[in-house]
């Protein structure tokens, strides 16, 4: 009787080792599975910003009249518009191609892509968009669909924001609060953020100062 019981107890014992080992091994993989979906998101953002950046020269019209039958009459277009309805100096030269996006369809206003030379020309056009103010036309900036979600997402934080008096702009799909980058979580002790942020920027500061002293002080 005594052998049986013990016979027993070391196969509740195997069984027991059995199990933790096997919940050890459910952990693990649960940890990698939930490594392996940060380190995915961390990857579709990277991609994304990388498609941003691609863009980052370009420039969307939208609302101009389809009266272009070609990409010569699209750009002269432009460049009219651009030079006396917005008054903004821009050459053909800054213009690396324009471009009707989709397919035609006479009962929608197609969106016109416009490729930049350079950041200075993207940047004087955007400025002087509000000229358009009263037309049907607008300028925005050339961004993914992700980005223009999040972007979307972010405005009803960024007005509440501004409504308590800070400065608050989305750029990129990013949250801008006092020119520091702020995350949505962040952005719900915003206080204790600011302080945080100027007190890390300062610090970088007070260790380049110290850097480039000893630099000096060696030659």
């Amino acid at each position: 009787m005594e052998g049986k019981i013990d016979n027993l107890l070391k196969l509740v014992g195997k069984t027991a080792e059995n199990v933790f080992k096997m919940n050890e091994n459910i952990t693990s993989l649960q940890s990698g599975e939930s490594l392996l979906r940060l380190e995915n998101s961390r990857l579709k953002r990277e991609v994304e910003e990388l498609k941003n950046e691609i863009r980052q020269k370009n420039v969307v019209i939208y609302g101009l009249e389809e009266r272009d039958r070609n990409e010569e009459e699209l750009t002269e277009i432009i460049l009219r518009m651009l030079n006396e309805g917005m008054g903004v100096r821009i050459l053909q030269e800054d213009m690396d191609g324009v471009t009707r996006l989709g397919r035609y369809n006479h009962q929608k206003i197609r969106p016109i892509l416009v490729a930049l030379t350079t950041m200075k020309a993207k940047k004087a056009i955007m400025r002087s968009r509000r000229n358009l103010k009263g037309t049907k036309i607008y300028i925005e900036e050339d961004l993914t669909v992700e980005t223009r979600a999040r972007e979307k997402a972010l405005k009803p934080l960024m007005i509440e924001k501004r409504k308590e008096g800070y400065h608050v702009v989305i750029r990129r799909g990013k949250l801008l609060v006092e020119n520091l980058e702020c995350t949505e979580e962040a952005a719900s002790f915003l206080e204790e953020f600011i302080k945080k942020k100027k007190a890390e920027r300062e610090e970088m500061w007070r260790k380049r100062e110290r850097a480039k002293n000893r630099n000096n002080g060696h030659k």
